[in-house]
């Protein structure tokens, strides 16, 4: 029996790919944030690292070689199997008034896999974390009159993550139209801890409250491309995440500790697994983009999320709506050079400008970001490591005593075509 070592190792690549993608869920998480306390955390980018490279930007602009998180109608552009996977380092720094804190972390973006079933229909699959609740802080104070201090301590950890299916078909030359169906799942867990601290006893008590997220969520998608001239391509496209109610268990429980001769701990629960539900708002996103194919491209992407329709678990929202500007460009100075390396490398560039849901002191946060990236081609131009640098800030009101969040990031991740699924024949 003859054993196709290529086959092998096609599948091997694929259990990594799935084991690294549910090892994201059990994960340090990015770096530190207070503003991820609220709502269900800090929004993550839903792009891979291309479009991360150009400030964000995908929704009108579809490419054979790389998948399209953004916008499942441009999926049908995908000709050949992809993988695509991506990683995340972030360094930031947190500021509020004289005080500051710097913090590190890490992830995994995202994973995806997709092939073409037909010339005119492509499907995928994927994993990727849909929001981020990380944040600790603590402090300490001495009881009036006595030699007792008193600790608080409060941990926020967690967030959404989604296992999604899109598919994208042809309707009409240059108009399709895709689905996205993804189920979110994750939990998200607040502890709080107040700890005495005296010279003959130490005890604490914690509140444990978590939340665990389980339901689906539909975007549908639409996008046409076509030519304004005999090398120039203008591409429109539109996404409509759809919003609704996501089923969901409450625990919250009590916790008292006694760090004594003998320890003690009393556990109280208050609500087990308590069934309900939190509204999600709708996302209604449009892009535009025009294009040299294989050269260059830029586009600009413009989207509107409805949080003041987000209710949680008990009813409660107080968010704003979210507006979101980005503008990005690729270029590529001869995609056939083989003289020249580097005049086959994807260069990129793009800026944006997000709000946040929150408010601090009654103004809404904002974000301001600017990144570069570039693309390495691997495998005869088939595939490519990508990579992707992004600055960016986020504050809200101009006062020097608000909270302010300063970040850089680095991102890599690689995408691998090659022809599967496809009958060979001899003649």
């Amino acid at each position: 029996m003859s054993i196709n070592l290529e086959k092998v190792l096609k599948v091997k690549f694929v259990y990594t790919i799935v084991f690294l993608a549910f090892a994201q869920v059990c994960l340090g998480q990015g770096g530190n944030s207070p503003f991820s306390i609220l709502g269900i955390g800090d929004i993550v980018s839903q792009g891979n690292v291309r479009n991360d490279g150009m400030g964000g930007v995908g929704i009108s602009n579809p490419h054979p070689l790389y998948g399209n998180a953004l916008n499942p109608a441009n999926l049908v552009y995908n000709q050949y199997t992809y993988f695509d996977a991506g990683v995340y380092s972030e360094y930031k720094t947190i500021t509020e008034g004289s005080k500051e804190q710097t913090d590190f972390g890490g992830n995994i973006s995202y994973v995806s896999f997709g092939f073409p079933v037909n010339k005119n229909w492509v499907t995928s699959a994927g994993l990727k974390p849909y929001s981020i609740v990380n944040f600790e802080t603590s402090s300490t104070e001495q009881i009036p009159s006595t030699s007792t201090y008193v600790q608080y301590d409060y941990d926020y950890s967690g967030g959404v993550n989604q296992v999604y299916w899109s598919n994208g078909v042809r309707l009409y030359k240059g108009l399709t139209a895709g689905l996205e169906i993804a189920y979110n799942f994750g939990s998200i867990t607040t502890s709080s801890y107040s700890t005495l601290i005296s010279s003959s006893t130490t005890s604490n008590v914690e509140f444990l409250k978590r939340i665990a997220v389980s339901d689906f969520t539909f975007k549908p998608a639409i996008n046409y491309s076509g030519k304004i001239s005999e090398k120039m391509i203008l591409n429109v496209g539109g996404t409509y995440t759809i919003g609704s109610n996501l089923n969901v268990k409450q625990h919250e429980e009590i916790v008292r500790n006694y760090y004594t001769s003998s320890d003690q701990q009393l556990r109280d629960t208050l609500t087990n697994n308590q069934r309900g539900h939190i509204t999600m708002p709708s996302e209604i996103a449009f892009g535009i983009s025009i294009e040299k194919q294989y050269t260059y491209v830029i586009g600009i992407d413009i989207s509107k999320q409805s949080w003041t329709d987000f209710r949680d678990f008990d009813g409660d929202g107080d968010l704003n709506d979210t507006y979101t500007y980005r503008l990005g460009a690729e270029w590529v100075p001869d995609i056939t050079s083989v003289s020249n390396y580097f005049k086959r490398v994807a260069y990129r560039a793009g800026v944006s400008y997000q709000q946040l849901p929150f408010e601090v002191d009654g103004d809404q946060v904002e974000k301001l970001s600017a990144s570069v990236g570039f693309s390495l081609p691997v495998n005869r131009g088939f595939s490519n490591l990508n990579f992707a640098f992004i600055y960016g800030t986020a504050k809200a009101g101009g006062s020097s005593n608000d909270v302010s969040e300063e970040f850089i990031q680095f991102k890599v991740g690689l995408t691998v075509n090659d022809r599967w699924f496809v009958r060979r024949r001899i003649n």
